[in-house]
């Protein structure tokens, strides 16, 4: 039975051919090093090329590098990778579009041509398996069909291509799968059937990044880790949000050890003071902070407040909607569902799409 290259077998890269990256995200990709690359999924979009398979591929080197079309830093990283690696012979190139702006791609595509296979990952599972977050990273697959390198600069990677490409394919090989790391039974979160009114529905993917100016009450910032996290759009002029205060006061302490609320304003510092000492509004038992250029309220376009969302701990949004409308008993199950998902690497390395 073949095997996976065991780290021993592995050449480990030269510090010079590394990329600068944060610690979590290396940790994600160098999962994958020795093993079988994850097969290219059904719901990837293919440009430039039809669907490929790793049989199709065996006997290449494959560099997957990772871009995005959304922003101006990202739009370059496909091009840059095929200028360093240039022409040379055996080996293929696949720009892997990341599922941040993946709506926009082929629009973008068709304005700007790529001259190499782009994949779109729209819902983010192949990323997740790859490691690949935000950032442009590379990942490098030998001609056996094996991970070897992740995360090279562009010095690194050209060394990278013409090492592995002076390596013989052995056609007796089979690399292994990296083992599975799945849970027996999938989470039993709420259902994301009903209708998500005055906002885009976010349910099932990772929300957008809450930014705070300021934190109030409380003690300054919660600690988030390993709990489920319920940010309540509001504002203190709103009335049905200043009604919907007391339920998010029972709801906190009623869940108090795996819940955290956050009420997250867009108002003014001098604003909020104004407001809270208006309606006499001393009575939260929950966080509250302050994003006055209301980023995460236009990330989700949301044109009527309150409105709340309920991570679970790996960042999914599992409800969203009037908080008002939210019961018990519904937050009692993303809780039991969260506590039920995995934990350790694997929950840890999904960054883009839920389980």
């Amino acid at each position: 039975m073949a095997m996976a290259l065991e780290p021993r077998d592995v050449k480990e890269p030269e510090p010079a051919w590394l990329d600068r990256l944060d610690a979590d995200l290396r940790s994600c990709m160098e999962r994958g090093i020795g093993f079988a690359p994850p097969a290219f999924r059904e719901d990837l979009l293919w440009f430039n090329s039809d669907p490929l398979t790793w049989k199709d591929l065996r006997g290449d080197v494959v560099v997957i590098q990772s871009w995005t079309s959304r922003t101006a830093a990202g739009r370059n990283w496909a091009s840059r990778a095929a200028q360093t690696l240039g022409d040379l012979p055996d080996l293929t190139l696949i720009a892997l579009h990341t599922p941040e702006g993946a709506a926009n791609a082929g629009a973008f595509l068709d304005r700007r041509p790529i001259d190499l296979p782009v994949i779109v990952d729209v819902k983010g599972a192949f990323c997740d398996a790859l490691g690949v977050y935000e950032r442009p990273v590379n990942v490098v697959i030998d001609r056996n069909g094996v991970v070897r390198y992740a995360g090279l600069n562009q010095r690194g990677l050209k060394k990278a291509a013409l090492q592995l490409l002076s390596e013989p394919c052995d056609p007796n090989s089979a690399p292994e799968l990296r083992p599975a790391e799945t849970a027996e039974t999938a989470p039993d979160f709420p259902p994301t059937t009903t209708r998500v009114q005055r906002a885009v529905d976010v349910r099932g993917r990772r929300a957008p990044a809450m930014r705070v100016n300021q934190w109030n009450w409380l003690d300054g910032r919660p600690d988030l880790a390993g709990k489920v996290v319920m940010i309540d759009l509001w504002a203190t002029w709103c009335a049905p949000c200043r009604m919907s205060i007391g339920h998010l006061n029972e709801l906190a302490e009623r869940f108090h050890e795996d819940l955290v609320v956050i009420g997250l304003s867009d108002e003014s510092p001098a604003d909020f003071n104004r407001g809270v000492q208006r309606y006499k509004l001393n009575d939260f038992r929950y966080a509250l902070a302050l994003d006055p250029g209301g980023r995460m309220t236009r990330a989700m376009r949301v044109t009527a407040i309150p409105h709340a969302i309920i991570m679970s701990s790996d960042g999914v949004v599992r409800w969203q909607g009037n908080p008002m409308r939210l019961q018990a008993d519904t937050v009692a199950r993303i809780v039991t569902a969260d506590k039920a998902q995995e934990t350790g690497p694997v929950l840890a390395c999904r960054r883009w799409a839920a389980p």
